[in-house]
């Protein structure tokens, strides 16, 4: 039996590596295409073997909501087709399309002072004539609830709720009022 214990303490104990990425760009095509050739050379530079774990940091006051949603999609192509589990980590702020971007996260983590805000979509450009701004925006809105709902419904429902996604000027939910899936680890 003496002889066993050593073999099996080899399999209880997994290899693990875990390397943060930092994001603290406006949310755009472009950073966002930076973003994940830095993820993508971070899971390569780790063993192989081992689980790799990689963190995205977070700290952005937002931009483009429709670059935010196709960034997740994306991050989960990478994280399902591999061994590389990719988590999100807020420790400051974390605002607008940067919420969505933080749903990314097989654990989503909260630091001590985290803060997430949220508030109207905006259109940064002029609306494609045939188009109603109303309607575009409303399209944001819906996007943007079922993008936080995925990862938890509770808070999709307080956003609408409150009508968070309907003013203008920023609302800020702090990490202790996230409890119900959106946040998985508080740091």
């Amino acid at each position: 039996m003496k002889k066993l214990i050593p073999f099996l303490m080899l399999f209880t104990q997994s290899a693990f590596s875990e390397v943060p990425v930092n994001f603290s760009d406006e949310i755009t095509p472009r950073t966002l295409s930076r973003l994940e050739s830095n993820i993508r050379k971070a899971a390569g530079k780790m063993k192989a073997g081992d689980e790799r774990r990689i963190v995205i940091d977070l700290s952005s006051g937002g931009g483009n909501l429709y670059a935010a949603l196709s960034f997740v999609r994306r991050i989960n192509q990478i994280s399902g087709g591999s061994n590389v589990v990719i988590d999100t980590r807020v420790r400051s702020s974390c605002e607008s399309s940067c919420t969505i971007l933080f749903t990314a996260g097989n654990q989503r983590r909260a630091g001590r002072g985290a803060t997430f805000g949220f508030h109207s979509p905006a259109i940064g450009s002029r609306v494609p004539r045939g188009m109603n701004r109303e309607m575009i925006i409303e399209e944001a809105r819906r996007v943007w609830l079922e993008a936080i709902g995925a990862v938890d419904p509770g808070l999709s429902f307080t956003l609408e709720r409150r009508r968070m996604l309907l003013r203008d000027e920023m609302t800020f939910l702090s990490r202790s009022s996230l409890t119900g899936g959106y946040v998985t680890d508080f740091e």
